[in-house]
């Protein structure tokens, strides 16, 4: 098998949830060596437990400003270079607009755009430096243009992460 992620450095943010483990798994099968980071530490740990390599793990929260720094702190300390960031942070509500609580919008909108956002402009500054570095949001919903109901608010958080890409 080819390791064409050897040598490189990669933070999976979201790595406690579903998708987020994946591309850990898919990462770490390709020889990158990987910063898992997410909410819940029991995951995290379930998660690195299950992926072979050079695998640390990091809890945080990507809405909370002090988190955010936090974060950076452990990225400084972890690696010289990142050569990519993939956040697969993710909320979601699924009800009718209608029926959305404040504390559910909001909480949709902080983790999935609000957070996005926070997260870039952490790690923008260095990595505008290195050449190759990437940062990848995986969105949703053909990134806020497909909307399905019950989704109304997932959907346009999503929209919102489509323009990061545009920097």
């Amino acid at each position: 098998m080819k390791r064409s992620f050897e040598g490189k450095s990669v933070i999976v943010i979201g790595a406690s949830g579903g998708l987020g483990s994946s591309f850990a798994k898919a990462f770490a099968d390709k020889g990158a060596r990987l910063l898992l980071v997410g909410r819940n530490e029991e995951k995290l740990k379930k998660t690195a437990e299950q992926i072979t390599g050079d695998i640390t793990t990091a809890v945080f929260d990507i809405t909370d400003l002090q988190s955010i720094k936090e974060l950076k702190n452990i990225v400084k300390r972890w690696s010289a270079h990142i050569d990519i960031v993939v956040n697969a942070s993710g909320y979601d509500v699924r009800k009718s607009l209608a029926e959305h609580s404040y504390e559910e919008a909001k909480n949709t909108l902080d983790i999935n755009l609000l957070g996005a956002i926070l997260i870039t402009k952490a790690f923008l500054p260095h990595m505008r430096e290195q050449k190759g570095s990437t940062i990848v949001h995986i969105g949703g919903f053909a990134d806020g243009r497909l909307a399905f109901p019950y989704y109304s608010v997932d959907a346009a958080s999503r929209a919102g992460c489509s323009h990061l890409l545009k920097l």
